[in-house]
């Protein structure tokens, strides 16, 4: 069941512990999405966090509170993915507040190489037994593959630690509306369950440029697979709206992946019509939002609904940044209901006069969409009130 905000809670913790599989300077959007939800809290209630790290990175950096000059929070990052240390880390971060709340951020192959962390129930038991209230965000929850692809001989544990998971939580609270069907489904403790939005993990935008004012570039961001995707899929078309917008540039962000042969070939194709294919690598979070607020438009490859799903659209929505939506080839869908927060490719095309004004509105809209729902002032408010306490 989807629960209203809890009744009876009040007190807000002293301090959060926030469970990541991995954080800075790593490039993991989940470990960015707890690091601005953490901000939030110290900027609202100055509520620092605790970040339990169990994948650390090396070698550990100094890093820079996203509200201010000083980082108020706690990292424990020198874990070296060792059960042991990990507990250690958890219990001295408990041992800072007389009720300690903590805030798992949970995939499944974050915490173990073939998704099965089987340890994990039992070290949320016993941090349960010692005083503890435990939250889950579920970003993922189980593979679900197909015999004789090997994830399918994983499904089965995999699902049976969620499970667990689940019932040790006393909510948990996602992002996606096909995991909080099956969290329904599997919520034998009937835990509530509550939905949040996904924030821009570099940063966001007070000030909106108009899109007359910006660079004639577009923009695609993400991951290594999912720009490859876009690009395997629609790099026909792609050069279409390049030169239809009149675009200079197209700016690639991100890892870059094994696939340089794909890359001589966009550069090439981009080339004949004279956009330059501009590969930036993975940039820091202030150099990609200073990119973005610069650009004419992102483009996205998703499937019809998972683009509010996304933190890479959450990214273009905040800094007013219009998000053109490739879907894959794979979505079957005809069609998809009318969406002011994005354009498709067809629509940008079709488009002759008018094209700033186009842009214009649909920056603004995903823009206003992002600030009511998506922001990290908006996410800490869905979330802040399971993790209060009587």
């Amino acid at each position: 069941m989807t629960a209203d905000y809890p009744s009876g809670l009040g007190k807000i913790p002293r301090r959060l512990i926030q469970i990541v599989p991995r954080f800075r300077p790593d490039a993991d959007g989940l470990g960015e999405f707890a690091l601005c939800l953490g901000d939030a809290l110290w900027r609202q209630h100055a509520v620092p966090s605790d970040f339990v790290v169990w994948s650390p990175p090396r070698p550990v950096p100094e890093l820079p509170a996203l509200s201010g000059d000083q980082f108020p929070h706690r990292v424990y990052p020198s874990l070296q993915r060792d059960r042991e240390r990990f507990k250690a880390a958890l219990r001295q971060a408990g041992s800072q507040s007389e009720k300690p709340v903590a805030l798992l951020h949970y995939t499944s192959y974050a915490f173990s190489k073939e998704g099965i962390a089987w340890w994990l129930p039992g070290l949320l038991r016993e941090f349960l037994h010692e005083g503890g209230r435990i939250v889950t965000f579920f970003h993922e929850l189980y593979a679900a593959g197909k015999f004789p692809n090997k994830t399918w001989f994983s499904s089965g544990l995999q699902r049976h630690i969620f499970r667990e998971v689940l019932a040790l939580s006393s909510a948990a609270i996602s992002s996606n509306d096909l995991y909080m069907r099956q969290m329904a489904e599997d919520n034998r403790n009937e835990r509530p369950l509550a939905s949040a939005g996904i924030c821009s993990n570099v940063g966001e935008a007070q000030i909106l440029p108009p899109v007359s004012g910006r660079i004639p570039r577009l923009a695609v961001f993400g991951l290594a697979p999912s720009r490859r995707r876009l690009y395997e899929q629609h790099l026909s078309v792609l050069v279409q709206l390049a030169r239809h917008l009149h675009a200079e540039e197209v700016a690639d962000i991100g890892s870059e992946g094994e696939w340089p042969k794909l890359r001589e070939e966009i550069s090439a194709r981009l080339g004949e019509a004279g956009v330059r294919f501009k590969v930036h690598g993975p940039l820091p979070a202030t150099e990609v939002g200073d990119l973005l607020s610069h650009s004419l438009a992102g483009a996205v490859n998703y499937s019809s609904g998972m683009h509010l799903k996304s933190g890479i659209v959450g990214a273009y929505q905040a800094y007013g940044l219009p998000v053109i939506l490739f879907r894959p080839v794979a979505d079957r869908e005809s069609s998809a209901k009318p969406d002011p927060t994005y354009l498709t490719p067809q629509a940008v095309l079709a488009q002759h006069a008018g094209m700033e004004q186009m842009l214009n509105a649909a920056g603004r809209a995903g823009y206003e969409f992002y600030r009511e729902h998506r922001s990290y002032d908006a996410i800490l408010r869905q979330v802040l009130p399971w993790l209060q306490f009587s």
